[in-house]
């Protein structure tokens, strides 16, 4: 091993080595210096079943290679010694699958509590947690009344911006909307937020905007699109080129409200005195962000101070370990999401989505959350349970040692790798294609026994295959069948080679060119698929 990890990095100019956690872990064992405990190489593997035939086929302990001396006996306790060393590595890598395992969970409740505090921070935002200042200690929450306004600050005063891209299906590089939808905090204070955040929903600003050069693109194979069917105001076409502009603007005060169609939609109005904060909303952000690049602005760039995803702020609610849909997520929570796949549509859709989880988590937290989650982790279990009892079950089925069933039968044929295997209940026939001539073409050719020829004229003369005729290539059949020749099985071809001209039935083995049939021509052919 040091030997080829040498000539790696020799070759390669690397400088890899094996460190001393990977000797622990069992990447590395050294095998007692006699001939009988080595390794023997048995070939490269392709597949599990080169691996298989490998092993099945692997040489025993008085199997020499050539040029290979014959093994001294071993001395005392080395069979001993590789015993345990064989057991130190099986018990190696059992625990570094165990190690795996642990860490593989580790990490997933490292990415739980990241999700849980920016569910947290954004139920802050919206004055529907308190702030924790360093040193203070509090209870649990307790829950707020939706049909009051937020009974906390709204930390940082922040403006929550969703982007919603849409993409031709067959070439994602053109953009064909985006959606842009935006919530600012200060709009929210004083107001009630209602049940699941209705009365806000109200107060989120939207834009739709549709690239003027693929207005005729419009998805319908993967996903049905709408971009017609804008419902939270009016889509503005705009040319490709000042696609940027026009979202960009929107980054900035008054936030995409649809007063203005103008790049600028700050136009008019006082600047403030500093840029306010701005959250990026989306579901699944990172691939919006990524299209919002293809148009040449980079959102990353604007005063961003996080990224949130409705997906992962649905997850912490609904204790899911897989993202979720969208519309699934409209759906459970009761938001009736029409239009789905418009830019505009799902980018205020999302908002909404947000909206609804934060404020039905702060409505429902202490007591009644708590029985509420454990009355869904109790569903949980007992359908894991049900599903786990009807595997034990399935696999079950199909054994059986009474004699009620039978008392084995008749013994079973080894097949020719010597695995026994079931006897076929019938015989199936293998199709042949005899080289009768293909009508669809206008030149066509054809080899073989056992059809006819079919005569075409062209010119004044007549061109066509000749074959044996289909009475006396059965006949040939059957005899050599009779004989016991396993060729006779193939003889539905030819051997010799001429040609044929005229109308009438030709005979050897032929090649020739035809020409499609007159109309109402076709003759009867009986074809051997």
């Amino acid at each position: 091993m040091q030997d080829l990890l040498a000539e790696i990095n020799n070759h390669l100019k690397l400088g890899l080595g094996i460190t001393d956690q990977q000797r622990e872990e069992g990447l590395v064992t050294r095998f007692p210096d006699h001939p009988r405990c080595l390794p023997r190489y048995l070939g490269r593997s392709y597949s599990r079943e080169d691996v298989d035939n490998m092993a099945h086929n692997a040489p025993g302990e008085k199997y020499r290679a050539a040029g290979e001396v014959s093994h001294p006996p071993l001395k005392d306790g080395t069979a001993e010694e590789f015993k345990q060393l064989m057991e130190k590595a099986a018990e190696a890598q059992r625990a570094k699958s165990k190690a795996q395992k642990a860490k593989k969970q580790q990490d997933r409740l490292v990415k739980n509590k990241v999700m849980v505090d920016q569910f947290k921070r954004a139920q802050r935002y919206l004055g529907l947690r308190t702030i924790i200042q360093d040193g203070e200690m509090h209870d649990s929450v307790v829950a707020i009344d939706p049909s009051t306004p937020a009974p906390f600050a709204f930390d940082q005063s922040v403006v929550f911006v969703c982007v919603d891209v849409e993409s031709y299906e067959r070439d994602h590089n053109k953009i064909t909307e985006v959606g842009v939808a935006t919530l600012d905090t200060q709009d929210l204070v004083g107001v009630a937020p209602g049940v699941d955040g209705e009365a806000w929903r109200e107060l989120i600003q939207a834009r739709h905007f549709r690239i003027q050069e693929y207005r005729h693109l419009v998805n319908h194979d993967f996903v049905k699109g709408c971009p017609e069917a804008f419902r939270f105001g009016k889509s503005t076409f705009i040319p490709l080129g000042e696609a940027r502009d026009h979202v960009a603007g929107c980054f900035h005060p008054p936030f995409g409200h649809q007063d203005t169609d103008k790049p600028e939609c700050a136009e008019g109005t006082e600047p403030p005195t500093e840029p306010r904060k701005i959250i990026f909303l989306g579901h699944d952000t990172m691939s919006d962000i990524d299209y919002l690049k293809k148009l040449k602005f980079d959102p990353l760039k604007e005063n961003i101070m996080e990224l949130m995803d409705t997906a992962s702020l649905y997850r912490v609610w609904h204790r899911d370990q897989q993202s979720t849909g969208l519309g699934k997520i409209l759906a459970d929570l009761g938001i009736a999401g029409w239009d789905l796949h418009n830019a505009g549509n799902d980018a205020v859709f999302t908002v909404q989505a947000m909206l609804a989880v934060c404020v039905r988590e702060a409505a429902l937290r202490g007591t009644q959350l708590d029985d509420m989650r454990e009355r869904e982790r109790a569903a949980r279990l007992n359908a894991a349970l049900e599903e786990a009892e009807q595997k034990a079950q399935y696999d079950a089925e199909g054994w059986s040692d009474h004699e009620a069933d039978g008392d084995g039968g008749e013994p079973v044929p080894l097949a020719a790798s010597g695995t026994p295997k079931p006897l076929p209940t019938q015989s199936k026939t293998i199709p042949q294609y005899d080289g009768a001539l293909d009508m669809d073409s206008g030149r066509q050719r054809g080899r073989g026994r056992g059809g006819i020829v079919v005569p075409v004229k062209r010119g004044g003369r007549s061109q066509g295959v000749a074959n044996n005729s289909a009475d006396e290539n059965q006949r040939h059949a059957e005899q050599r069948a009779h004989r016991g020749s396993a060729q006779a099985q193939r003889e539905s071809r030819g051997r010799s080679r001429g040609r044929a001209r005229g109308n009438g039935v030709g005979r050897g083995r032929g090649r020739g060119q035809s020409d499609p049939y007159p109309d109402g021509a076709f003759p009867h052919v009986q074809d051997h698929w």
